[in-house]
């Protein structure tokens, strides 16, 4: 259902763009963003090989700028 609710969001026209999605990595699986910020992309939070999909994902999502926010060390499937 929220898959849903997502796509009418992103499919509605209108001459006001839309400003901001928060979701969640699996759910934005499919779709396509100008910009994506990826938070928390630090080695803690990113290490296991379940991690590197999730990250491929992420990544994959941006069309234009895509930004990985971290403290402490990035994980290291980012540089790869």
């Amino acid at each position: 259902m929220q898959d849903d609710i997502l796509q009418q969001e992103l499919s509605q026209t209108s001459d006001e763009k839309m400003k901001s999605i928060i979701t969640s990595i699996p759910m934005s699986k499919g779709l396509e963003f100008d910009e994506v910020i990826i938070p928390n992309g630090d080695r803690a939070t990113y290490s296991s090989e379940y991690d590197r999909g999730l990250l491929y994902i992420a990544c994959t999502r941006a069309m234009h700028r895509l930004m990985v926010l971290y403290v402490g060390e990035l994980t290291e499937l980012v540089t790869e």
